[in-house]
C-alpha cells in the first residue's frame, strides 16, 4: 500500500484531519500521563515523609488513565462508522457507474467477500488498529527513554534480545500475509458457490446435482480450513516470538533488578518506577509486530478493493446525440447499420470470436420482428447492445434516427 493508496482511502472521510489531529493531542497527552504516573510512583516509594499531596497527584492520574480510554474509544467509534458508510457506497457507485463488462468480472461471492471483509479490514486499520498501535509504540518509546533514565545498565540488559524477537516477528508476518492473500481468494470462491446453491435450489433439485454441489461446496471448504490453520498457526508462532521478548524483560527486570538493588546500585523507588515502565516499554514488542501484520493485510484488502476507486464511467454521451434522439421523426424505430460485436477478453474467455459480423437489421415502428435461432448465436446480445450494455467494434446502431454512441447511458 503506497501513499497515493493512503490519501485516496482517507480521501472517502471529509474531516479526517480534524480526527487525526484529536487523536494525537489524545495520543501525547497519555503518553505524559504514564510518564507522570511513573515518576509518582518512584517518588512515593522513596519517600521517607508520604505527602498526602502526592497520594492525591496519583489519584487523579490513575483516574485519567481509567477515564482515557473511554473517550479515545467514542472518537474512534465516531469515525470508523462514518468512514465506512462513506467509503462502502462510494465504491459502490464507483461499481454501478461503471460500463456494463467490469461487473460481470465478478462473481456475487467476490463482491461480496470485498464489500464485506476486505472493505472492513481496511476501514478498522485506519480508524482503530493504527493510533491504537501507534499509541503504545509512542508510551513504549517513551518509557524505554524513561527507563534508560533511571538506570541505563539495567535497560540494556533487559532489552538487549528486543530487536532480534522483533525481527523473527517481521518474517513471520510476511507468512501471514501470503496466507492471507489466499484465503480472501478461497473465502470468495466459497461464497460464490453457496450463492449459487442457494439461488439455484429448483435446478439443482430438479437435476438431482445435491451430491455435485455439494463436493464442490466441500472442496472449496477444504481449502478455507487448510488457509486458516496456516494463518493461525503463523500467529501462534509470531505470538511465542513476542511472548518471549517478554520473558526476556521479565527476567532482567526482576532478577538483575533485584540484585541492583541489593548492591545499593539503584534504590526501591527507582526499582519500582523502572519495573512499571519496562513494562509499557515492552509494548514495543507487541505494537510493532502488530502493526507491521495489520498494515499487511490492510494492504492485501486494499488491493483488492483499489479497483473499484478507478473503474473507468461509462459515456455520458453527447448533446448533439441528445438533440437528435428527441427531434427524429423516423419510420425506423431500431436499426442495426454492418455491426461487429466480440465479447470483451476476460480471464475466462480470451480470444473471442465475432458474435455479430457485419450485422443489419430494420426494425420500423409498430412493426414485430421474431428473433430466433440456436443458443449462443447472438439473440440476446442485440438487446444487450441496444442498452448499450457492450460497446460494438464498428457499425452502428440507431433508435428513431439517432446513433446511441451518443446518447446518455442510464
Amino acid at each position: 500500500m503506497s501513499w497515493s493508496d493512503v490519501k485516496s482511502i482517507l480521501g472517502h472521510h471529509k474531516g479526517w484531519k480534524k480526527y487525526y489531529f484529536i487523536l494525537t493531542l489524545l495520543t501525547l497527552f497519555a503518553t505524559a500521563v504514564s510518564l507522570v504516573s511513573a515518576y509518582l510512583t518512584q517518588l512515593i516509594v522513596d519517600a521517607t515523609n508520604l505527602s498526602a499531596t502526592l497520594i492525591v497527584l496519583l489519584a487523579i492520574v490513575v483516574a485519567i488513565n481509567v477515564v482515557f480510554p473511554i473517550i479515545q474509544s467514542a472518537v474512534q467509534a465516531r469515525t470508523f462508522y462514518r468512514l465506512s458508510l462513506r467509503f462502502r457506497t462510494e465504491l459502490l457507485d464507483g461499481l454501478l457507474k461503471a460500463p456494463y463488462p467490469f461487473s460481470q468480472r465478478y462473481t456475487a461471492g467476490d463482491l461480496t467477500e470485498r464489500f464485506g471483509s476486505d472493505l472492513d479490514t481496511v476501514v478498522d486499520f485506519f480508524t482503530y488498529t493504527l493510533f491504537k498501535r501507534l499509541l503504545y509504540i509512542i508510551q513504549a518509546f517513551s518509557s524505554a527513554v524513561y527507563c534508560f533514565f533511571l538506570s541505563w545498565q539495567l535497560a540494556l540488559i533487559s532489552f538487549i534480545l528486543s530487536p532480534i524477537f522483533l525481527l523473527v516477528s517481521n518474517i513471520i508476518s510476511k507468512k501471514i500475509q501470503t496466507a492471507l492473500a489466499k484465503l480472501r481468494v478461497d473465502s470468495s470462491e466459497s461464497s460464490t458457490v453457496f450463492l449459487s446453491i442457494l439461488k439455484g435450489q429448483q435446478m439443482i433439485k430438479g437435476n438431482s446435482l445435491q451430491a455435485r454441489f455439494n463436493a464442490d461446496f466441500r472442496a472449496v471448504s477444504q481449502k478455507i480450513v487448510a488457509g486458516e490453520s496456516r494463518r493461525k498457526l503463523f500467529n501462534e508462532l509470531n505470538m511465542f516470538v513476542i511472548m518471549m521478548g517478554f520473558l526476556s524483560r521479565d527476567i532482567g527486570t526482576i532478577f538483575i533488578g533485584g540484585y541492583f538493588v541489593n548492591i545499593q546500585l539503584i534504590s526501591i523507588g527507582t526499582w519500582t518506577a523502572y519495573y512499571y515502565n519496562s513494562g509499557n516499554a515492552s509494548g514495543i514488542m507487541d505494537s510493532i509486530p502488530k502493526l507491521i501484520q495489520a498494515w499487511r493485510e490492510a494492504s492485501v484488502s486494499y488491493r483488492r478493493i483499489k479497483e473499484f476507486d478507478v473503474l473507468p464511467r461509462e459515456d455520458g454521451g453527447t448533446e448533439e446525440g441528445s438533440a437528435v434522439a428527441e427531434s427524429a421523426d423516423s419510420a425506423e424505430a431500431v436499426a442495426f447499420q454492418h455491426v461487429c460485436f466480440r465479447y470483451p477478453e476476460t480471464e475466462n474467455r480470451s480470444g473471442q470470436p465475432l458474435v455479430l459480423d457485419d450485422f443489419s437489421l430494420r426494425v420500423g415502428r409498430g412493426e414485430k420482428v421474431a428473433i430466433v435461432g440456436k443458443s449462443g448465436c447472438g439473440k440476446s446480445t442485440l438487446f444487450q447492445l441496444l442498452c448499450r450494455f457492450y460497446e460494438i467494434e464498428s457499425g452502428r446502431i440507431l433508435i428513431d434516427g439517432a446513433d446511441i454512441a451518443g446518447l446518455p447511458v442510464g
